[in-house]
């Protein structure tokens, strides 16, 4: 990204993480990086620095991880240190919620809103806030751990450790999970015709009518309406924006997600309030880290 925040190069490398030593993956980033930067036009260089973005608990003030919500063995990791070691960049260290916050705010709002909620949705399920024109961090910055809310009695385990949490029931590996129990039960799907399939699959299937997969996604959507109506009810925001991932359900499941979560608002709470699904299709948690890189470059 160049500093009038124009997207220069966007590449993606895809790996087995989890499978890596920390020291691998930390190689693999080095390389991803120098790889990278060999795209860039010369007018866009030299480089400014790095911004590294991790969804789990960090110390912004230290440059360290230290833990992970989605990986193994990735704790107190001094990722600053090592990659601008490695790198000879200055190097950033930005939460994953922050990070998609910096972005919505920034390019598809264009920082109108002083008050708002932007609902991430992957592998996992959080939120990020602005309130009163400022964003919202939290010790650590470990502010908008959303999906672990309890929604449910239900004893489904979340790897947080506890049970019945929203992400445990409607994140996308959820309903991975519960399209292929139901599939052992007897149920008929298309995704049964397919040797793997993920989150995005489910709600591709359901979008194309496919009976199970609507099922499915409509239960966690409920749950996730539910969850984020309670948010309405606390920070009273002006905008609520899902993670565009959610509209690959279609329309219809779309409109019901979007209309159960304003039905859980306070009538008091709902002249003012605006709930839809965010427009950004890109990488949204890179690009909130480049955004976030930038702000502090020119900031200073």
């Amino acid at each position: 990204m160049n500093t009038a925040y124009e997207t220069v190069v966007q590449k993606q490398q895809r790996g087995d993480w989890k499978s890596m030593s920390q020291q691998e993956r930390l190689d693999a980033i080095c390389s991803f990086v120098t790889h990278l930067q060999s795209f860039a036009p010369i007018s866009n260089r030299p480089c400014l620095g790095l911004a590294v973005v991790d969804s789990g608990v960090i110390d912004p003030q230290t440059g360290t991880s230290l833990q992970a919500t989605t990986l193994d063995h990735w704790s107190n990791v001094p990722i600053v240190a090592t990659l601008e070691k490695q790198l000879g960049l200055p190097v950033m260290l930005v939460n994953g919620s922050q990070a998609c916050l910096r972005v919505i705010d920034r390019l598809e709002l264009q920082s109108a809103i002083d008050d708002l909620l932007y609902i991430q949705y992957t592998e996992g399920i959080g939120c990020s806030i602005k309130s009163g024109g400022h964003y919202i961090a939290g010790y650590s910055s470990m502010a908008g751990e959303f999906g672990h809310c309890k929604v449910t009695d239900n004893d489904m385990p979340c790897r947080c450790g506890e049970i019945g949490c929203l992400e445990a029931v409607a994140a996308l590996p959820a309903l991975v999970r519960e399209v292929k129990i139901s599939m052992t039960q007897g149920c008929a799907s298309t995704l049964g015709k397919q040797t793997h399939f993920d989150g995005h699959d489910v709600l591709k299937a359901a979008s194309e009518g496919d009976r199970l997969a609507c099922r499915v996604v409509h239960k966690a959507f409920s749950h996730l309406a539910s969850a984020v109506g309670g948010l309405i009810n606390i920070l009273a925001p002006t905008v609520v924006l899902f993670d565009h991932c959610v509209g690959v359900a279609g329309e219809d499941l779309v409109s019901a997600l979007l209309l159960e979560t304003q039905r859980h608002a306070l009538p008091s709470h709902s002249p003012h309030l605006d709930v839809r699904v965010s427009q950004i299709e890109t990488e949204i948690i890179s690009c909130g880290g480049a955004v976030a890189l930038l702000d502090t470059c020119l900031e200073y």
